[in-house]
């Protein structure tokens, strides 16, 4: 019993002791992972979350761990292990800021260095051509571009994808006046491509002769070669909801001085899509370009005109089946079965420029700046507020366009005592709500279908069309409503086409245009500071880096704001603006929340829907209901579409409206 009991007391001693072991241990294990919550709360080394990752990862202790930080907050040790968002970040300042910005990043936040960041850009530098552009200069960068792994995404099909539907786009950007050597090419930079030649620098003599062409000794005498004040830029975008893809990548740099003529610059815009093609069958990356995306301005509307409105669409194309019973749509296509597009944001704009000019004929009702106004005004508008939508020096706001189109589509039919006249007139600014609703909402309201946007499109070309036909240019500018047609054709020729191609796929109709390249003419403008400026060498390095920050800014939305000016309002299917889901300022296509499947859609379907819905809206049926059945009884004999309202083809008559050359102000 006795030996019983000092067993029993041997073994309480021996758990106490191990008891205490473990006591000890733990303690110790609380102390170092508190000295580790103290020392990471402390902050006194960088990238804390990286340090922990790179710990846990290699099984060091948290003493290790805690270790590893004292070192790093004494510059003893640096992490070299970065996310994909750190790299993104820090190429993202060393395109915007530079190479010392990007430094300071390094040293300041524990960013990537140089050395890493260059091996991770895969965007090589463009080549701007020294004179009139040859497909050499466009096959270089073609080949730079989709060459290397971007190349092979495509090649791969994107995961879902059998066509890549392309668009090409052209736009002009502002450039220093100077002359630039290019050491890539030992070319001189900065003329004219309308009289330049291509210069080699080889001699002192070069230059001399260059310059004696700029300016002349004679002070009389014209310039026989002139400073490129504008950099023609050509870029290729993919209509994909891919953030990886659907970038602008500029594949064409020129100079020039504003002085070329429409068959020569046909020439230019040819020669870019036809070694667009060629690079593309020879890279094996299946493609079909379908459409030719510019502004407004009239130099390169003619000739996209003279490209894109040659032949009716013939019967053995693939997307004659689906166009071919859509009553009044015009089916002229050009080479490669193209057609042409206008930015829908510079349509917008040029709407609201023609309303606060000169305003607008909806039948035999003038409507005057002065008469919108008092409508404006009788409906509760504030005169602050309608005059800064009337504000004339504002010719580039397309948020001011966006709220005097809709102030005009939100008005409502008269309700009690007032005038006949008065009355008369609203009935007239309804109808032109209408129009304007249709032709905005589809690019706007983020909760529409694919579907719905036709419609909607639809609606906007049916009742400009009769209102066209009553007025004709006391209505809208030829021009102006030429582009409009021409911007709802080409959405109905695109959604075609990507059915014929990848039927199972989405379309986002936003992608269309320029817009995608002019937020690059953004970027550049913001690179390293307050040098905004830039000449044609500049612009051409610079463009290197846009196509990066572009791709960034697609995968990471929330780090950028775009210019408030510049940007399309989102609103929802009330007209309320609503929030994005991804945090980001503009729409694009991860976050449009309607259903833009291809396989849901049927364009004829859409394009009557379209009639049927504005004829049964009873806010405009008995004054357009008349016009709307006399235009839907005209046979396909009649010649009339929408882009022949009167039976001939608008683009073929000359421009006699000085409104018809508004949007070379652009």
């Amino acid at each position: 019993m006795i030996h019983r009991k000092d067993r029993q007391i041997d073994g309480l001693r021996l758990g106490k002791l191990n008891t205490s072991r473990r006591i000890r241990a733990v303690t110790a294990k609380i102390d170092i992972n508190k000295r580790l919550l103290l020392a990471l709360a402390s902050g006194k080394a960088q990238n804390a979350d990286r340090i922990l990752h790179i710990g846990l990862k290699n099984g060091r202790s948290p003493q290790a761990i805690l270790a590893l930080y004292e070192e790093a907050a004494q510059k003893i040790y640096r992490p070299c292990s970065y996310t994909e968002e750190q790299i993104m970040k820090g190429l993202l300042l060393w395109r915007l800021g530079g190479v010392r910005v990007s430094s300071m990043a390094h040293r300041m936040l524990g960013l990537p260095g140089m050395t890493m960041l260059r091996a991770h850009s895969t965007i090589p530098p463009l080549i701007a051509s020294p004179a009139f552009p040859i497909a050499g200069d466009i096959v270089r960068n073609l080949e730079a571009l989709f060459s290397g792994p971007f190349g092979e995404l495509l090649r791969s099909g994107g995961g879902t994808t059998n066509i890549w539907n392309v668009v090409v786009m052209f736009d002009e950007i502002a450039v220093e006046k100077r002359l630039r050597w290019d050491p890539k090419t030992n070319h001189i930079l900065g003329m004219c491509r309308e009289h330049g030649t291509a210069l080699e620098l080889n001699t002192d003599e070069d230059v001399d002769v260059l310059v004696d062409e700029l300016h002349p000794s004679d002070q009389e005498t014209e310039p026989r070669v002139h400073y490129a004040s504008e950099a023609t830029v050509g870029a290729v975008g993919i209509l994909s909801g891919d953030k990886r893809i659907y970038s602008a990548r500029p594949i064409l740099i020129s100079g020039t001085c504003k002085r070329e003529q429409g068959p020569r610059h046909a020439e230019l815009i040819a020669l870019v899509v036809d070694v667009v093609i060629s690079v593309f069958t020879r890279l094996n990356i299946r493609h079909r370009i379908v459409s030719l995306a510019s502004d407004g301005e009239t130099r390169r509307g003619k000739s996209l005109v003279s490209l894109t409105v040659k032949e009716p669409l013939p019967s053995s194309s693939p997307i004659y089946p689906l166009l071919c019973g859509l009553t009044f749509m015009n089916l002229l296509v050009g080479l490669w079965s193209l057609t042409a597009d206008k930015d829908f944001r510079h349509v917008f704009k040029r709407l609201r420029n023609r309303l606060i000019s000169r305003g607008t004929v909806i039948f035999d009702q003038v409507l005057t700046p002065d008469i919108i106004k008092k409508h404006l005004r009788g409906s509760g508008y504030s005169d602050a507020h309608i005059r800064s939508i009337f504000h004339p020096n504002d010719k580039q706001d397309v948020v001011l366009a966006y709220l005097l189109l809709r102030d005009i589509w939100s008005l409502q039919p008269v309700i009690g005592d007032a005038s006949p006249g008065y009355k008369e007139a609203r009935g007239a600014l309804i109808i032109l709500g209408v129009f304007l609703k249709s032709l905005l909402f589809p690019y706007i309201c983020v909760d529409l279908s694919l579907a719905e946007q036709l419609q909607h499109l639809s609606m906007a070309a049916h009742l400009g069309l009769v209102l066209f036909r009553e007025a004709e240019k006391d209505f809208l500018p030829s021009l102006l409503f030429a582009d409009i047609m021409m911007m709802i054709k080409n959405v109905y020729f695109c959604v075609a086409y990507a059915k014929v191609d990848n039927p199972n796929s989405s379309l986002y109709i936003i992608l269309l245009g320029t817009d995608r390249l002019e937020s690059q003419f953004g970027i550049v403008r913001t690179m390293t500071g307050n040098d905004s400026g830039t000449d044609i060498l500049q612009f051409s390095e610079r463009a290197t880096g846009t196509t990066e920050v572009a791709s960034i800014l697609t995968e990471y939305p929330q780090w950028d704001q775009s210019p408030r000016r510049l940007r399309l309002p989102f609103v929802d299917r009330e007209g309320n603006c609503t929030t994005l889901g991804d945090h980001s300022d503009h729409v694009s296509p991860a976050s449009w929340r309607g259903d833009t499947n291809l396989s849901l859609v049927n364009l004829s379907t859409c394009w009557k829907r379209g009639l049927q819905t504005l004829g049964q809206n009873v806010l405009i049926n008995s004054k357009s209901g008349p016009h709307l059945q006399s235009l839907v009884s005209l046979g396909h004999d009649s010649g009339v579409d929408i882009l022949s309202p009167c039976g001939t083809l608008l683009l073929a008559q000359p421009l006699n409206d000085p409104e018809d050359h508004e949007d070379d102000l652009d």
